[in-house]
């Protein structure tokens, strides 16, 4: 059975709000943020209690990024912290009733809450940093066919060879493909002295949308998903 009270849900990237100023000329706007949002994943683990997510929508700020561009890859394309670019590559204009001083203090302050919960877990809390992804996405670059759910890791601390052979195992037996750290890797940590470990999970939005709706038996998904999490929990 699953530990939900050793569980700390990381969601940074699930929410659409755009503070705009005006509508009128963000139309590339709004449709780029409804494309990379990873919409329904707060439905597809709403049985875990402890859940941290965005108030606002990724191009607003971005929490998974780090907050000193020099460390971000992908501030290069305009992809940091506070986006300045679509992810396409065009600029936008940044007219939101929200200025960036008030982000980055929102930002700051998100990542206390997020090391906060992980402290008042305690050792043996798993961080699970949770999104969905799709082949239309520019930076996914898959050879063959896509994976079902991708698991992300930072060491075998986190995820240890057996779990993988073990979840390969169920995902196998459901006819799921999963991917290790493909398309993306590496998951969320909390800055903090607690032992704990964190894994990704990133759902394909095939697996569970159909035009951006959720599909009528996504609750499959959310078993799936269930049953993953149980396996991470006995490393």
């Amino acid at each position: 059975m699953i530990d939900y009270n050793k569980i700390v849900a990381w969601m940074p990237h699930s929410n659409t709000f755009l503070p705009l100023v005006k509508t009128w000329g963000n139309k590339a706007l709004i449709k780029d943020s409804e494309k990379y949002t990873d919409l329904y994943v707060d439905k597809l683990f709403d049985f875990i209690p402890n859940i941290i997510k965005s108030d606002y929508a990724r191009h607003v700020v971005d929490l998974e990024r780090y907050e000193d561009n020099k460390k971000e890859t992908m501030s290069k394309y305009g992809l940091g912290m506070l986006y300045t670019k679509l992810t396409n590559g065009k600029d936008f204009n940044r007219d939101f009733t929200i200025i960036d001083s008030v982000l980055i203090q929102y930002y700051r302050n998100k990542h206390e809450e997020l090391k906060g919960r992980v402290e008042r877990v305690g050792d043996g809390c798993l961080l699970l940093d949770l999104h969905s992804f799709s082949k239309k996405e520019r930076f996914v670059k898959v050879k063959g066919k896509m994976p079902d759910i991708c698991i992300g890791y930072n060491s075998f601390d986190d995820l240890a060879y057996d779990t993988i052979d073990r979840i390969e195992d169920y995902c196998k037996s459901v006819g799921i493909k999963v991917g290790f750290n493909t398309p993306y890797s590496g998951a969320m940590t909390a800055n903090t002295k607690v032992n704990h470990r964190s894994v990704m999970i990133e759902v394909n939005k095939d697996m569970y949308l159909i035009k951006n709706t959720l599909k009528s038996d996504y609750y499959k998904v959310v078993q799936h998903l269930k049953n993953i999490i149980e396996i991470i929990q006995r490393n």
